[in-house]
């Protein structure tokens, strides 16, 4: 495995940059400007955030969905056929892919707003 390790602010960079880096291991920091433990917990931040899948948020928005759907469907039909369950599947699978790009998103976005604070820090 080939872990990316973090020496300065130019490999920092990398994390947020457009092109992709090529490792297949951990983002392992090695700064010299911060201690130990504060090495560890950002490798511990950016290991999370750049390796997102947003299967979190996926679930989530599964689970809010097929309640929001099963109430409605309770409260406005008065027999459940194939058609309301075509409909609860397509809206599983919908919410399940926004679930999951939103997720995407964000991790993305905590990424470059930890790696912009941590080189501010650093200069």
């Amino acid at each position: 495995m080939k872990n990316y390790i973090i020496h300065d602010q130019e490999n920092l960079l990398k994390l947020i940059s457009k092109e992709k880096i090529n490792f297949n291991g951990k983002i392992k920091m090695n700064i010299g400007q911060l201690s130990q433990d504060e090495n560890a917990q950002y490798e511990k931040y950016f290991n999370e955030y750049y390796n997102a899948c947003g299967c979190e948020m996926g679930s989530f928005f599964c689970f809010v969905s097929i309640l929001l759907y099963s109430i409605f469907e309770i409260f406005h039909n008065d027999n459940i056929n194939w058609l309301t369950v075509r409909n609860g599947v397509i809206i599983f699978f919908l919410s399940a892919g926004l679930g999951k790009i939103i997720g995407i998103f964000i991790a993305k976005m905590r990424l470059k707003k930890e790696v912009t604070e941590l080189l501010h820090r650093l200069q």
